[in-house]
């Protein structure tokens, strides 16, 4: 990791008295680490149509998409169902989200998030949530994880024509802040997210990830923990 950070160091330095003034965070896999429960309901509900093949698919193909990208679509195009593919997408989010009703998301807030935001707040930094799920659902996972009030901004889907990896959602993000790219940083896990704020032309960081196989290649650097990003001396006032 030091090689990494020491790599992030040299590039600020190229780059002169820049200074981070705004991160931007997506919220699953980034916030809270949701993606396991999600993908544990989407495995039940593959089961109950005898689809347990495909679970091992599910990582790669649904974290870090958005619906009007048609994940199932792709996962399920070479299956014979029983039903419809739209009733089978129709009947997994209606189970999707009553299963979801019984989760407290606010339990599974990451550890090293709310100490993270209070010293960005110390150091005047702009923090945005900026994801692909729906915006009801980030407030209820920020409000119920007591970190809401941290947050300059919170964007989603809902407020896009274009998901990611389309750039939209970071460039509107740069836009309400009125910064310039090199003045702000993207927190990512997944590869289209990733991808979203490379496309945008911003430095992209990535929580680490050991257990979907995720491909964070693209990323800028990978880190552990949250505190890491503070290691990078020149990109901090």
């Amino acid at each position: 990791m030091f090689r990494v950070i020491l790599s992030f160091i040299k590039k600020w330095e190229v780059i002169g008295t820049k200074m981070i003034k705004a991160v931007f965070f997506d919220c699953d896999g980034v916030i809270v680490d949701s993606e396991p429960i999600h993908l544990k309901f989407e495995g039940e509900y593959l089961r109950q149509h005898h689809l347990e093949h495909l679970i091992e698919k599910l990582p790669k193909i649904m974290i870090g998409t958005h619906k009007s990208q048609d994940p199932w679509g792709m996962l399920l195009q070479n299956e014979k169902l029983e039903i419809s593919i739209e009733k089978f997408k129709a009947d997994l989010y209606k189970y999707k989200e009553e299963k979801l009703k019984e989760i407290r998301f606010s339990d599974a807030i990451f550890e090293d998030v709310k100490e993270t935001l209070i010293l960005l707040k110390e150091k005047g930094i702009k923090i945005a949530c900026a994801s692909s799920s729906a915006k009801s659902y980030v407030v209820d996972i920020l409000e119920g994880g007591g970190i809401l009030d941290y947050f300059d901004l919170i964007v989603s889907c809902d407020d896009f024509t274009k998901s990611k990896p389309d750039p939209e959602i970071y460039n509107f993000c740069c836009e309400y802040f009125k910064l310039n790219k090199e003045d702000c940083l993207v927190i990512e896990d997944s590869p289209i997210g990733i991808e979203a704020g490379k496309n945008a032309g911003i430095m992209v960081l990535a929580r680490k990830d050991n257990r979907f196989g995720l491909d964070q290649t693209k990323s800028d650097g990978v880190f552990d923990h949250l505190h890491e990003i503070f290691e990078m001396k020149k990109m901090w006032k």
